[in-house]
């Protein structure tokens, strides 16, 4: 399993480099809201909760590589509808 999801990763890198920190900084608003957490908290570079590394990790490369998949299948059926 653990090549498949490497490929996966690196099928999407572009995705994961260019929506990582958008997402990082969604999850900050939202985790902060609500837990009830000062708006100061969130400008922490790259993300402000230092304990939810793990979370981090698993959100900034799923959310971008579900995005990616998700854009790729579109594209796909849209090809397929306009040139079949």
């Amino acid at each position: 399993y653990s090549t498949k999801i490497l490929a996966i990763v690196g099928k999407y890198s572009f995705e994961i480099m260019a929506l990582q920190f958008t997402v990082f900084k969604i999850f900050d608003v939202l985790y902060g809201k609500i837990n009830g957490i000062s708006f100061s908290q969130y400008s922490r570079f790259p993300f402000a909760f230092d304990d939810l590394f793990g979370v981090y990790i698993i959100l900034g490369v799923g959310i971008p590589v579900l995005i990616g998949f998700i854009c790729e299948q579109v594209k796909m059926r849209i090809s397929r509808w306009l040139f079949h």
